[in-house]
């Protein structure tokens, strides 16, 4: 009897230690997915989704490229962009800004937005509504880019700047392609229909 209560236990010990669970190896932790740069139109729609919290009559003044130091540009495509924002009801303007990362206190990643200011309509520039702006930024480069194969040979590390902004010229809004850091700097800039992303003229 004892022999047979003991071969038991012993069973029992022996089924119990084979069904323990195997701890699973740690898992490495998957790494992030690289910061890539975005187009102009995909930033604005952002800042205008948050812009009409603050004026549901918001509309855009101006839309700027900002470089990012740690996102590598691509064609029509930047790390961070800012928007001026207007409220013709509250006669008020308030600036945006959309960056995939970290850059600064002033430029953190996702939406941030300054203090209102105020505003009224002056000057050859106007507010337009967001539907006016149907050619993204991408678009806009390529099309430029056709009518530019000469000065980007010249000049291939050239910071290239983009602006979406009422155009005088034709009255719609239109995207400015400038080669350098800004509209007082730059010596060579196109323009492009943002409706149609057609190329309408070359500046010096």
């Amino acid at each position: 009897m004892r022999l047979n209560a003991t071969l038991c236990a012993l069973t029992i010990f022996l089924g119990a230690c084979g069904s323990a669970p195997v701890p699973e190896a740690k898992k490495e932790a998957a790494p992030a997915p690289p910061v890539v740069p975005v187009t102009g139109l995909h930033a604005l729609y952002q800042m205008y989704t948050a812009s009409r919290a603050w004026a549901p009559d918001a509309q855009i003044y101006q839309l700027t490229s900002v470089p990012v130091s740690d996102v590598k540009p691509q064609p029509g495509k930047v790390g961070a962009w800012q928007a001026i924002m207007v409220s013709p009801s509250l006669q008020q303007s308030l600036t945006y800004t959309f960056s995939v990362a970290d850059e600064s206190v002033s430029l953190p990643k996702g939406v941030d937005k300054g203090k209102p200011e105020s505003w009224s309509l002056h000057g050859s520039t106007v507010p337009f509504a967001i539907s006016e702006a149907k050619a993204d930024s991408d678009q806009a480069f390529e099309a430029a880019a056709k009518k530019a194969t000469d000065y980007i040979a010249q000049h291939p590390d050239m910071n290239i700047t983009y602006q979406l902004e009422h155009n005088p010229t034709n009255g719609g809004t239109a995207w400015h392609i400038l080669w350098g850091e800004s509209a007082g700097s730059s010596s060579f800039s196109i323009i492009v229909d943002a409706n149609t992303g057609a190329y309408v003229e070359t500046l010096h």
